[in-house]
């Protein structure tokens, strides 16, 4: 897993990582993984918007399945 967090000024926070996972097994058919994703997280205010992306690959034996995430968090502080 690779991970790079970047802060850009006291507003604004950008987290990207990446992943390989494989499980292997002689009795079952080896499973790999693979992950993307992409956190921001912007603070305007009394208000946090917070993005997320991921991409999720996975292959078991001669399955293999690509899923796509997306989603939009908000919170108000008070």
């Amino acid at each position: 897993r690779v991970a790079v967090s970047y802060l850009l000024g006291p507003r604004l926070f950008v987290d990207l990582s990446a992943s390989i996972r494989t499980l292997e097994d002689s009795r079952q058919p080896t499973d790999e993984i693979r992950e993307a994703r992409l956190l921001v997280r912007w603070f305007f205010r009394k208000l946090e918007v917070s993005p997320t992306l991921e991409y999720i690959d996975r292959q078991r034996g001669n399955t293999e399945s690509t899923e796509y995430r997306a989603l939009l968090k908000t919170i108000r502080r008070f």
